[in-house]
């Protein structure tokens, strides 16, 4: 690793040390929700994580901040960030035909273990992602066959490009 990556990682560690330590109340952190939720798409995977946690501790949050949130969630490359994406996805169901792209968006990760869990996700609960429907058709050729072939014979489209 470069030694600059290695010195802003070490950085951003203190920065997230110092955000702990100052210890902000559920409203200072409900103020910072934006904030917090432009960080969760591309911020380093320590400072995502404090931003995800903040944002939790800022209380409820609107449908358009759980949408944006787990979108930005199931894009990350980090499986552990992808997965808790997925199961803040399948908690909020009555959102599924907007949460249709962030599922889709998981089916292209690298990791077959967040790839799964969004197919399994996908099939068990096709009836609510139906208005969204087709960018899982689209999606589905990220996933590898086996799992291609099951999502496309619920949603159409084909398995593999």
């Amino acid at each position: 690793m470069s030694s600059w990556r290695t010195a802003g990682c070490v950085g951003l560690r203190f920065f997230v040390r110092l955000h702990r330590l100052l210890d902000p109340t559920p409203q200072e952190a409900a103020a910072r929700v934006r904030d917090y939720l432009r960080l969760l798409p591309a911020a380093p995977g320590a400072v995502a994580e404090l931003a995800l946690a903040q944002i939790g501790y800022g209380g409820a949050a609107a449908a358009g901040q759980v949408v944006e949130t787990i979108g930005a969630l199931t894009f990350r490359p980090e499986a552990r960030l992808a997965l808790e994406g997925l199961r803040r996805l399948e908690r909020e169901l009555p959102h599924a035909a907007e949460l249709a792209p962030a599922l889709a968006a998981a089916f292209g990760h690298a990791s077959y273990e967040v790839q799964g869990r969004a197919a399994r996700i996908a099939l068990r609960h096709a009836a609510a992602f139906a208005p969204g429907g087709a960018a899982i058709a689209e999606a589905a050729p990220l996933l590898p066959v086996a799992l291609g072939v099951k999502v496309t014979a619920v949603y159409g489209g084909d398995a593999a490009r």
